[in-house]
């Protein structure tokens, strides 16, 4: 159900509150009513004590009394698991055969000349009677449970069943038809112990959320609300199974039987009222506020427990609520009186529900199968997976609430996007410049005298904005980086088994520090490799894994070149942290524990991703033995040794400047020595090129 549906269906129960409070009081959903953070605890808390004492309520018609109540809390309070079982037995047993003879629809008339002659068929059928016995208990144990059982309810009936062969409906014995358990433990814990010192009869809801606890985010994210509704799961799971088995009982009745009980009456919410309701009082004083007396203590005490109790078998009684930093209760929480007269109400009509089953079903005293009891049951679990739908859906409305809230006051739903644009805002003012994340861009030049040649960066889209515009391209990310200058050939990589390459130059190291909510798709988001290169230029990226400080293992490379784009997308995911690897191998053998440390360190090998970028027109000089910058300027010189080299794979010996060429070096007094360098390797080209046309 989503935020308006429910806040919809509060409304309509508005009439039916202003029935039981009166119209002096009027209290509105929480949403609608100004109040504080701290009541959003108060609600959640408010909100679950009542489902427990709504539960009070209907384990009364299970049988539940103050008695059997109070034993299982004691059993709870010594540690002791507690459950609550549901078992039941069936049988089928053969009474008697019956033969009958019935008349065929069909006759067969004889014409004859004075009269005619009709006969009929008749048909012998046999018909076998077995008696179905189905008993069912439900009862209270702790531990294992064979030592000591509280039986709060049950019942046994029978039924007979007519059929044409002699083959059994059902198995002679299945013992247990059914076995379903509920674990009590955590709702006794939340009864009070004081009260049962005070009282036997009388038990108090009080649940309280830690809110100091390190896992405690929000009133509706913390440790107890988690425990409160895995208990209402499981509550829920266990008035399934009974109602099923009920509704299994009753066709198993001939057509007739059925017909003869109102079945429909079981299941109608609209006669009972369920108290859980996430309202809060509108300007209406709380049960702390409320004008005292000037009667004497006792008098005082005395009105305080007619009003602190509901009027059931089972007494409950509410506390008030309290803030952690007031000593008087909340001004918007319901006070105590209108929170008992919603249990008196519920109480009521339950009340009245079960005596209107009493006259429309067979009793329990009777052999029937079907009885008010069964009757009894079914409406009553019916109830409480409703009372669970409540408690569920209000806590859940809290949290919507909030997040609304929050939406509200921002402008609009935080985003991934959003978030990392508010991290570099908090990064600029957290860290010195020198030490604030930068946008991972980097401009491929040779020194900062020359123009740059193009861009490598690492950028992030999400798949919403894939058909966006251009204001919301691709963005790069933003990473702490560590940069040094290497002269020495300290790095290098392996192209066979007999050449090794080594470099130096500026080294960069990069830590990104990302960024997800919980409930984003990683997967929606693209994270790439993005290399640029400006026209007339080129460079060279290997992409590849850090082995350790001296080496890299390529993996992939390519050539950038002539305002080429080239965008790799990488596969980003996450391993352990180093604690939840330690935590997760604790209990594995030494030998699975080697092999899980052996594979970790073989996934943190792969974590590093390096990338190589090696500019084209320094190495060129170098090898065709020119002087640093003297293809700076010569682009088509620049462009047909790219063909050269790339298209018809020349060797460089063929094109590089020799030696032997300098001997007319001082007959060309014009011309300086770096051009007369160039002008030898542009013949060694003009020649090449012509000799490449002739055979074509």
């Amino acid at each position: 159900m989503n935020q308006v549906q429910f806040i919809q269906k509060i409304d309509n129960a508005q009439n039916k509150v202003a029935q039981i409070l009166g119209h002096a009081k009027n209290p509105q959903v929480a949403s609608k009513v100004e109040h504080s953070y701290d009541d959003k605890y108060l609600l959640a808390e408010f909100i679950c004590n009542m489902g427990l004492a709504s539960q009070i309520t209907c384990l009364e018609q299970f049988g539940m009394t103050p008695e059997i109540l109070n034993t299982l809390k004691g059993w709870a309070i010594n540690g002791e698991a507690v459950t609550l079982r549901f078992r039941s037995e069936e049988k089928c047993s053969f009474i008697r055969t019956e033969t009958r003879q019935e008349e065929s629809k069909q006759k067969e008339v004889t014409e004859g000349s004075f009269f005619n002659l009709t006969s009929k068929v008749m048909t012998t059928i046999k018909e076998y009677f077995w008696k179905v016995e189905v008993s069912w208990e439900v009862v209270a144990f702790r531990g294992v449970g064979v030592e000591v059982m509280l039986r709060l309810n049950g019942r046994k009936g029978e039924h007979a069943i007519k059929t044409t062969s002699d083959i059994p409906p059902q198995a002679e014995l299945i013992s247990p038809s059914l076995v379903t358990n509920l674990d009590m433990t955590w709702f006794l814990t939340q009864l009070d112990k004081t009260s049962l010192n005070k009282d036997p009869s009388s038990f108090s809801p009080s649940f309280k959320i830690d809110r100091n606890h390190i896992n405690c985010a929000t009133p509706s994210q913390n440790p107890d609300i988690i425990s409160a509704l895995n208990y209402v799961n499981k509550l829920v799971q266990f008035c399934t199974e009974i109602n099923r088995f009920i509704h299994k009982m009753i066709n198993k009745l001939d057509a007739s039987s059925i017909k003869s009980l109102n079945t429909q009456s079981l299941d109608q919410p609209d006669l009972l009222f369920v108290p859980i309701l996430p309202m809060f009082q509108n300007q209406t004083p709380s049960f702390d506020t409320l004008p005292i007396s000037s009667n004497t203590s006792s008098n005082n005490a005395q009105a305080e427990e007619e009003v602190d109790k509901t009027e059931t078998t089972i007494a409950i009684s509410f506390k008030r609520a309290r803030r952690d930093d007031q000593e008087s209760g909340s001004n918007v929480l319901l006070d105590i009186s209108s929170v008992h007269k919603f249990l008196n109400e519920e109480a009521r009509l339950l009340a009245t529900r079960v005596d209107d089953l009493k006259q429309e079903f067979p009793t329990p005293t009777g052999v029937s199968l079907v009885s008010s009891n069964e009757a009894t049951l079914v409406m009553v679990c019916g109830h409480m997976k409703r009372v669970c739908s409540a408690w569920s859906e209000s806590i859940a409305f809290i949290e919507n609430m909030l997040r609304s809230q929050l939406i509200a006051a921002i402008g609009h739903e935080v985003t991934p996007t959003d978030f990392d644009n508010y991290m570099s805002f908090h990064n600029n003012k957290f860290f010195a410049s020198a030490y604030k994340p930068k946008p991972m861009v980097h401009s491929i030049r040779r020194s900062h005298l020359h123009s740059p040649e193009g861009t490598l960066s690492v950028e992030r889209m999400s798949a919403s904005s894939e058909a966006s515009t251009e204001s919301n391209a691709n963005k790069p990310i933003e990473t702490f980086c560590s940069s040094r200058t290497s002269l020495e050939n300290d790095m290098g990589f392996s192209i066979n088994a007999a050449t090794r390459i080594c470099f130096s130059g500026e080294r960069h190291l990069h830590g990104w520090l990302r960024h997800d909510f919980s409930n984003t798709n990683q997967s929606s988001e693209k994270i790439s490799l993005n290399a640029r290169a400006r026209q007339f230029s080129g460079f060279i990226v290997i992409v590849g894994r850090l082995l350790d400080a001296n080496n890299i293992d390529p993996q992939h490379a390519f050539l950038v070149q002539n305002r080429d784009e080239v965008e790799i997308p990488l596969s980003v995911s996450t391993i352990p942290t180093a604690k939840e690897f330690k935590d997760s191998i604790q209990s594995l053998s030494p030998e699975q524990q080697r092999f899980a440390k052996a594979f970790r360190e073989m996934q943190l090998g792969a974590t590093l991703m390096g990338v190589l970028v090696i500019q084209i027109k320094p190495q060129l000089e170098a090898v065709l033995d020119l002087p640093p910058d003297s293809l700076t300027k010569e682009i088509k010189l620049t462009k047909d040794l790219f063909s050269l080299f790339i298209d018809y794979q020349i060797p460089s010996d063929l094109l590089k400047y020799s030696t032997d060429e300098s001997a007319n070096l001082n007959e060309t007094l014009s011309t300086t020595p770096t051009a007369f360098k160039v002008a030898a390797v542009k013949g060694h080209v003009a020649s090449m090129l012509e000799m490449v046309s002739e055979v074509k």
